[in-house]
């Protein structure tokens, strides 16, 4: 998996549900909503008191009704006892209220309650909601109650005064509530408010959503269009973000089989191309020198033999870049394959390796210098068959390419917990053959990244130079394996010595070699003799 896709998978965390968002919004919601109508009130009462019940203006209020009530009064010749028209007056003057007294009791009121104390009430509540009318800060002032005995006494204020009807004078009492309708009005508008924020912030919270959705399709849409290369951008993290997170993995992973198999199939193209032109012009060769032969245009023993060789040489040149193609197909082709890696001796194995090859090397008359200070102990996992391919490719190209004339030098340490190989030689100015598809050095770098070790090979002023760092096993799982190898070798001593023991046995109780009948297979009769079989490599 690669680092983008592991990124994406990290994306993941710290999921947040939709539906936890949504009680969020909610709730946000709710306390803004709440939060403006409170703050609507707050403005609501400073506002009245500012503008409605300051005293200048209270006080022209109440002398303008006292005024067009005097001239009602006057122009209609209206009684102090005559409710219907105190009735019209109270009609055509808003927010007014009225309790007319003629010392005994109230002869009119205009849905206004008075106790005996004076106190006034409005449809029987209290307009003060808080504390005693007429007391310090009281918006409602208190009726004086005036009887036979304290007529003489009676001083007029602002809200209480004496007013002349047409049967005779009468206390009266008017107070003028224009806040009523700021207070109505403001409650209406901070309603509308605070349910408008409430929606709208919810609204707005489910066009995101459907807004994100839409893009979510979009992006899907080209994508199944065909569109790999259009990536979808980091999202919330809630089921869509999830969602878009999954379809990116989808692509991502798409994308890079997708890229995988193409660059898969340009290098077989390339290889198909590369090997056919690697393989006709020895061919070409050959048939060359076998239409010489077969048409008998040598001219002596000697030059037929020498056709002969050449043939030889060409067939053998065939066959080594038919063996390099079957390689590469078998590492190539079984990537599907899980590989079993053993454990294994480095120091030891990287010796005999070598050491078996240098012998090989030097029957061919080259002369190899050798640093090997890999120390035993040095354990490795590794697939041996796989660690073969890569040494008979090393050598093979040596003893194709390298220069007689130079030492082919060998170096193998260990360095920083890691096995260290190099392989220097000096290229042959005339090569016998002209490797153009690499396909050694590609089989090399396959089984070694394979084995999470690093491949290097370069070439600079006609000296080659191949590389491997080799990674060895951690000194705690070393340690384990060499304690199961022991177990193991205890354990077959021991079975090794059970069945020492077992003939012994059998000696002593003959009983149990009854019917034990021939375990050993019959041979093939239509086999030839000394053919291997078929499994034999």
């Amino acid at each position: 998996m690669t680092e983008k896709l592991r990124q994406l998978l990290r994306r993941r965390s710290h999921f947040i549900s939709l539906n936890i968002k949504l009680t969020a919004i909610i709730l946000i919601a709710a306390g803004l909503a709440i939060g403006i109508y409170a703050v609507s009130h707050i403005f609501e009462d400073w506002a009245g008191q500012k503008f409605f019940n300051d005293t200048q203006i209270k006080t022209r209020l109440v002398d303008d009704r006292y005024k067009t009530l005097t001239d009602y009064v006057k122009k209609n010749d209206v009684k102090g006892s005559d409710a219907k028209a105190l009735q019209d007056w109270i009609d055509s003057e808003r927010y007014t209220q009225i309790v007319v007294y003629n010392g005994e009791k109230a002869t009119f009121t205009s849905g206004l309650s008075m106790d005996k104390n004076g106190q006034v009430s409005v449809d029987s509540q209290n307009l003060d909601q808080g504390g005693q009318f007429g007391s310090s800060g009281s918006n409602v002032p208190k009726v004086k109650i005036i009887t036979n005995q304290t007529a003489k006494t009676f001083k007029p204020d602002l809200y209480n005064r004496v007013v002349r009807f047409s049967d005779g004078w009468y206390y009266v009492y008017i107070n003028v509530n224009n806040e009523q309708g700021w207070y109505r009005l403001m409650d209406v508008i901070s309603v509308i408010v605070a349910i408008g924020v409430f929606f709208v912030i919810i609204l707005s919270y489910n066009k995101w959503v459907l807004r994100r959705i839409f893009s979510v399709s979009d992006d899907v849409r080209l994508i199944s269009e065909g569109e790999l290369d259009h990536s979808m951008p980091a999202d919330a993290k809630d089921e869509i973000g999830d969602l878009v997170t999954s379809v990116e993995i989808m692509r991502q992973s798409l994308l890079e089989k997708m890229q995988s198999e193409q660059a898969a199939k340009d290098a077989n193209t390339e290889l198909i191309t590369s090997m056919s032109h690697d393989i006709r012009t020895p061919l070409t060769s050959l048939i060359g020198y076998l239409d010489i032969i077969a048409g008998g245009k040598y001219k002596s023993q000697e030059e037929f033999e020498k056709y002969i060789a050449s043939c030889k040489d060409k067939a053998f040149q065939l066959k080594g870049l038919s063996d390099k193609l079957f390689n590469y197909f078998l590492v190539f082709g079984d990537e599907e394959e899980t590989r079993e890696f053993e454990p294994m001796d480095g120091g030891i194995l990287f010796r005999q390796m070598i050491g078996e090859h240098i012998m090989e090397l030097e029957r061919y008359g080259y002369t190899v210098n050798t640093q090997y200070t890999i120390p035993d102990q040095t354990m490795i996992r590794v697939e041996i068959d796989g660690l073969m391919r890569v040494f008979d490719n090393l050598f093979s190209n040596m003893m194709k390419y390298a220069s007689t004339d130079f030492p082919i030098e060998i170096k193998a340490s260990l360095i920083q917990g890691k096995i260290k190989l190099i392989f220097q030689n000096h290229i042959v100015t005339e090569a016998r053959a002209v490797e153009s598809t690499k396909i050694g050095v590609k089989t090399c770098r396959k089984i070694c990244e394979d084995h999470h070790a690093a491949f290097r090979a370069m070439e600079e002023e006609r000296i080659y130079t191949t590389e491997i760092l080799w990674p060895t096993m951690p000194k705690a799982e070393a340690a384990r394996v060499e304690k199961q190898e022991q177990v193991d070798e205890l354990v077959e001593k021991i079975e090794a010595q059970a069945g020492n023991a077992a003939p012994r046995e059998e000696q002593r109780s003959p009983i149990l070699t009854v019917d034990s009948g021939d375990r050993t297979p019959a041979p093939d009769e239509d086999a030839e003799p000394g053919a291997p079989d078929d499994d034999t490599v």
